[in-house]
């Protein structure tokens, strides 16, 4: 007599109300014609890793900055900055990108796709200088001298003026490595003024440099 068939045990049931649900990809907080800034996603780890793994962008950065940058260090840097309670305000810049679209295609119904380029962000200082905020921001090799990041660079720190209250922010300040003429062009063209100096600050790849100091305050943009 062959053995009864067991009844297939029911698959338990899942409170939608209590299961974790998808993560979606942040609105933009900046949009421009050539651009688009918005907070990261998880979406963001792999392109951040392809860009961001070159020497060429690690040499002008701290020595926490991963060299070479694999795929761990960005999901921990995505991971890091989408929490709540990060003190890191960092954002992506994105570009469109033009393989995403044909000739054939409805420009003025598609949807526009868009590339990682770059990356922008906020940092607050500590203790009597919690009210100074670091400006760190890079561009991908490959939209570097475009005048992206300078147009990219203002709108952000306006953005940044309006978005976060005096009792929080009343300085926004740039530090560049001597011989990084670009990034202090970028910092003079958004209104930061020069500083001061601070010399033989850094140590970086076995080298003694200057660190160039720029500041922006609430009352330089409204002049």
């Amino acid at each position: 007599m062959a053995e009864p068939t067991p009844s297939p045990t029911p698959a338990p049931e899942v409170d939608i109300k209590t299961a974790p649900q998808p993560v979606p990809v942040p609105s933009p907080i900046i949009i421009r014609p050539r651009f688009m800034i918005r907070p990261y996603h998880k979406v963001d780890i792999e392109p951040m890793a392809k860009l961001l793994n070159t020497p060429n962008i690690a040499r002008y950065m701290r020595n926490t900055f991963p060299n070479p940058y694999t795929l761990a260090d960005a999901e921990f840097w995505v991971d890091l900055v989408t929490k709540p309670d990060s003190p890191h305000k960092s954002f992506g810049i994105f570009i469109p990108d033009p393989s995403s679209s044909s000739p054939e295609s409805d420009t003025s119904t598609k949807e526009i796709k868009y590339k990682l380029a770059g990356s922008i962000g906020l940092q607050p200082h500590e203790d009597i200088e919690s009210k100074t905020w670091n400006l760190g921001y890079l561009m991908g090799e490959a939209y570097q001298g475009q005048g992206i990041m300078t147009e990219a660079a203002t709108v952000f720190t306006r953005w940044a003026f309006d978005h976060y209250p005096e009792e929080d922010l009343i300085r926004i300040e740039g530090g560049v490595f001597s011989g990084n003429s670009g990034s202090m062009k970028v910092l003079e063209r958004i209104g930061c003024k020069f500083e001061g100096i601070r010399r033989k600050a850094i140590w970086k790849n076995g080298k003694n440099l200057d660190l160039h100091v720029y500041g922006l305050l609430r009352e330089d943009i409204a002049s």
